[in-house]
């Protein structure tokens, strides 16, 4: 198990793909901002990153994807989900599979009490 850890790690540093002898990792991290300015209006930026990583295997998947974004008043906004599936091995006769995916949000109101709304969803199936 320890094994494994090493090159997922390694992946998750930059963009990049790697094969271990269990499956296959590939992730990625961007990060980047935009500046909107307009005449007669306030200028307005944001600072964003973003991410998203998966391991397949064959007898299970996983994937997890983010995103944040942040204004430089401190106002926010994130989200990131995460799906797994385990199934059966390719060689069985019968298949099945059985897979979930939750998602999480974050995002500030804007006002300035520091006021916070997050929330978390959840799904599985089989």
């Amino acid at each position: 198990m320890h094994r494994l850890w090493l090159p997922l790690l390694l992946c998750l540093a930059a963009r990049a793909r790697c094969q271990t002898a269990g499956g296959v990792a590939q992730g990625s991290l961007d990060i980047g901002g935009a500046l909107l300015s307009q005449p007669g209006l306030a200028a307005s930026s944001v600072y964003t990153t973003a991410g998203q990583f998966r391991f397949a295997a064959p007898d299970f998947a996983l994937t997890m994807n983010g995103v944040a974004a942040r204004t430089p008043d401190d106002r926010f906004t994130g989200q990131g989900v995460v799906s797994a599936s385990r199934y059966a091995s390719p060689n069985q006769p019968a298949r099945w599979e059985l897979g979930g995916t939750a998602s999480a949000f974050g995002m500030s109101s804007g006002s300035r009490n520091g006021d916070r709304i997050s929330g978390l969803v959840g799904n599985a199936s089989m």
